[in-house]
C-alpha cells in the first residue's frame, strides 16, 4: 500500500489550502514552517497536487539521499522521483569520477528534457546543483534518435557516438558502449534498460532490436532507437572558440615544469578528441552547464532548510578557494584555471530564474516572518518503547477527542 494516499488528510487543512493556492499561481516566494519528519510528506502531496515538476535541494549530499528515500516511502516508489547525485570530483583535483555516478546524472538530465514526459521530481545537493555539467544545447543538438529506414553513414555515426563519450569494447553489455561487426552496430544508450542492435543494408537501417546484454540475443523490434550523451566531459561538442580563449587565460608563470607540461599535453590530447585519464579535472574549460539550466523555469524549487543550503554552498566556495591557493602555491595549478563547480552566487542567480520557490524551514526557525510565512500544522508523534498498553490508551483517547488515528508499521504483526 502506498503512504501517498493519506495524502487526503493534509488537503483540508487551511495552513495547506494557502500553501497551495501560492504556489499555484504563475509566480510565488513562500515560506513553509514544517517539522523535519514531516517534511517529505509535504512534499510528496504538493507534487502530486501542483502536476508540475519540483526541484528539491538539500543542504548536503547524506541529506539529499535521505529525503530521496524518504520521498520514495511517501510516493509509493515512483519512478518519476529522481536523485541527482553529485559527483566525488574536487575542484582543482585529479578524480576519476564514478562512471554510475555520471550515467545518472545524464539520465536526469534527459528525463527533464522530455518534451512529453510527465511532471517529475529530482533531489538534489547543493554540491549536486553546483557542479558544472554539459550545456544544455549540446546536449540536445548531440542527441539524436535513429530510426528504421533511415540512410545513415556508418563511420560519421560510430564518429558522432565516440564523440558522446561512448566507448568501443567486442560486445555492448553495459550502459555506454557501443560496438560494430560488419553492418550490425550495437549501442546501450545510458538512459536505457536494454542495449539495442542496429542492422544496416547499407547504408540503410534495416532493423532495430533490443537485446539480452547477458546473452547478446535478440528481444523484440523496435521502431528507433534514442541515443543520449554518454560522458559529462565532451571536449569534442565543446565550443572550440570558448574553449581556446579560456586556456589562452591560463597563466602558467608560478607552475612547475612537469606540471604545466602535463596540463598542455592533456588539454592538446582533448582538443584532438583523444582521451586522457582524469577528464574531469577540465570539466571547467569545457563545462558551464547545470542541472538549473536544464529545470523548466514554471517548475517548482522546494529550498529544503534554505539557511543550511546557503551556509552549505558558501562552504564549497571556500575550501574550493583553499585548494586553488595550495594547488598555485605548490606550483601544481596555472593562475586563471577555472573550476569544475559554479561559485554559490552564480548558483543562486540561476535559482532565482524559476519562478516559483518555496522555502521549508524547520520547526521554530526565525526565518518565518511574513504574510507568505505558512506554519503547517504537524507535531512530533510521541515514543511508546514498545509498550503497546500505552499506544492503545493513547489512541482511545484521541479517538475519543474526535481525531483520525492511523497506524503504519512495518511490523503489521505487533498490532494484533
Amino acid at each position: 500500500m502506498s503512504l501517498r494516499v493519506l495524502g487526503g488528510l493534509l488537503e483540508s487543512s487551511p495552513e495547506y489550502k494557502r500553501l497551495l493556492k501560492s504556489l499555484r499561481g504563475a509566480y510565488a516566494r513562500v515560506r513553509a514552517q514544517v517539522i523535519t519528519d514531516a517534511a517529505p510528506f509535504t512534499l510528496a502531496t504538493l507534487w502530486s497536487e501542483l502536476g508540475s515538476s519540483m526541484l528539491v535541494i538539500a543542504p548536503r549530499p547524506e541529506d539529499a539521499r535521505r529525503l530521496h528515500e524518504q520521498l520514495l516511502v511517501w510516493t509509493g516508489d515512483d519512478a518519476r522521483v529522481l536523485h541527482f547525485p553529485e559527483t566525488e570530483t574536487l575542484p582543482f583535483e585529479r578524480q576519476v569520477s564514478d562512471l554510475y555516478t555520471t550515467q545518472r546524472r545524464i539520465s536526469v538530465l534527459s528525463t527533464l528534457l522530455g518534451q512529453d514526459s510527465p511532471p517529475v521530481m529530482v533531489v538534489a545537493s547543493s554540491t549536486a546543483v553546483s557542479q558544472k555539467t554539459l550545456l544544455r544545447g549540446t546536449f540536445e543538438s548531440s542527441t539524436h534518435t535513429l530510426h528504421t529506414g533511415e540512410e545513415v553513414e556508418m563511420d560519421d555515426l560510430l564518429d558522432r557516438w565516440r564523440m558522446m563519450g561512448y566507448r568501443f569494447e567486442p560486445s555492448a553489455d553495459a550502459p555506454g558502449l557501443c560496438s560494430r561487426r560488419g553492418g550490425i552496430l550495437d549501442v546501450f544508450p545510458v538512459d536505457a534498460e536494454m542495449p539495442s542492435r542496429i542492422e544496416l543494408w547499407g547504408s540503410e537501417i534495416e532493423s532495430i532490436r533490443h537485446f539480452d546484454p547477458e546473452t547478446q540475443l535478440s528481444t523484440e523490434l523496435a521502431d528507433s532507437v534514442t541515443v543520449i550523451p554518454a560522458q559529462e566531459t565532451l571536449s569534442g561538442l565543446s565550443d572550440r572558440g570558448d574553449t581556446e580563449s579560456a586556456i589562452a587565460s591560463l597563466d602558467f608563470a608560478r607552475c612547475n615544469d612537469a606540471a604545466e607540461a602535463r596540463i598542455l599535453e592533456e588539454m592538446n590530447l582533448l582538443l584532438d578528441g583523444s582521451d586522457v585519464e582524469e577528464p574531469n579535472f577540465y570539466s571547467g574549460l569545457f563545462n558551464s552547464g547545470t542541472v538549473l539550466d536544464y529545470f523548466p523555469s514554471h517548475g517548482v524549487l522546494a529550498m529544503y532548510r534554505p539557511s543550511d543550503i546557503n551556509e552549505a554552498g558558501r562552504g564549497t566556495d571556500e575550501r574550493a578557494g583553499q585548494l586553488r591557493a595550495a594547488k598555485e602555491r605548490r606550483g601544481e595549478l596555472p593562475s586563471h584555471f577555472p573550476s569544475s563547480h559554479l561559485e554559490w552566487r552564480e548558483v543562486e542567480e540561476g535559482l532565482d530564474v524559476i519562478k516559483r520557490r518555496m522555502d521549508i524551514t524547520p520547526w521554530g526557525a526565525q526565518e518565518l516572518t511574513g504574510p507568505e510565512g505558512v506554519v503547517l500544522p504537524f507535531a512530533s508523534a510521541p515514543g511508546f518503547a514498545g509498550k503497546l498498553d500505552a499506544f492503545a490508551e493513547e489512541v482511545e483517547e484521541l479517538a475519543g477527542r474526535g481525531h483520525r488515528v492511523l497506524a503504519v508499521t512495518s511490523s503489521s504483526k505487533r498490532l494484533v
